[in-house]
């Protein structure tokens, strides 16, 4: 496991807890973790990944190591947090790599600061006219928060392909129950409510760099057609890779396959992508 790193006051939240990885020979990929999630979701690729790319994966705020510092946790707090965040640690030319509700903020922060980023990728990406969530929703996670055992089939069904009778795997899946569980319960609700005031679905256009939809063949939070629905919206779009062997995690389930498309995604020449033709279909690898 990477060492965690703090970066203490920064301007807009104290004490950032992060993972920074390699070097930036290569690429500087910035990992973003959604609800429930801490920078451990991303230990897999840290595992896999080449040492010539920098990996740096924060953990945000109320989640994992970060203390929240206030209610606001908008998807406008999140782009404020990831902009001070990659100020202070003076990052550019990113490969910025979000999964599920932190989507959302990976898309506005390159909307704000496309000379930053050179490409983004989205994994299990959720509506772009946002998600209104159900009151049972939030009762559920909090009443999770506060039994391991409810966590623990919550985040399962979230990595149904995590094998679990692997006792490594059990024992790491262990450590990504006891990050929820100890999460700080504003946290919980807002990156949840958040999704509900979030849209892109007008804004898409403001995108300027390219884009890579990555979703698992068995995700039952984001169905295909609606990671379709995004592909076709988004004229940037490079392609929808649906990788095998997962669920809503596929960076957890099929590590090794999440990595394979990450690097031939985030090493390609986007010199002419402007010239590239949306693509429609979605590709089974």
């Amino acid at each position: 496991m990477p060492e965690t790193l703090v970066l203490d006051h920064p301007v807009a939240q104290a004490n950032i807890a992060y993972w920074d990885q390699g070097t930036a020979v290569e690429e500087t990929i910035l990992f973003l973790h959604g609800n429930l999630g801490s920078k451990r979701w991303w230990e897999p690729q840290f595992d896999i990944l080449p040492a010539e790319m920098r990996l740096v994966a924060p953990d945000f705020p109320g989640c994992g190591q970060t203390a929240s510092r206030n209610d606001d946790l908008s998807v406008q707090a999140q782009v404020r947090f990831l902009s001070d965040f990659v100020s202070t640690l003076d990052l550019d030319g990113l490969a910025v790599v979000a999964h599920s509700t932190s989507c959302a903020a990976a898309l506005d922060f390159c909307m704000f600061h496309p000379h930053l980023v050179n490409s983004l990728v989205l994994c299990g990406c959720p509506p772009l006219t946002g998600v209104k969530s159900p009151p049972e929703l939030y009762r559920h996670l909090q009443v999770a928060r506060r039994d391991r055992s409810i966590m623990s089939t919550t985040l399962a069904y979230l990595m149904p392909h995590l094998d679990l009778d692997v006792e490594s795997n059990r024992e790491w899946f262990a450590n990504l129950v006891e990050d929820a569980t100890v999460m700080d319960g504003r946290a919980v609700d807002g990156l949840t409510r958040a999704l509900e005031a979030w849209s892109a679905h007008e804004r898409i256009g403001q995108l300027q760099v390219p884009l890579l939809l990555v979703r698992g063949q068995d995700d039952e939070i984001i169905p295909h057609h609606q990671a379709l629905t995004i592909l076709r919206s988004t004229t940037l779009a490079n392609n929808l890779e649906v990788i095998r062997g997962a669920g809503h995690s596929p960076m957890i389930e099929n590590p090794e396959a999440f990595a394979i498309r990450l690097i031939d995604f985030v090493a390609q020449d986007f010199g002419e992508f402007d010239n590239l033709p949306l693509n429609q279909t979605g590709t089974v690898s």
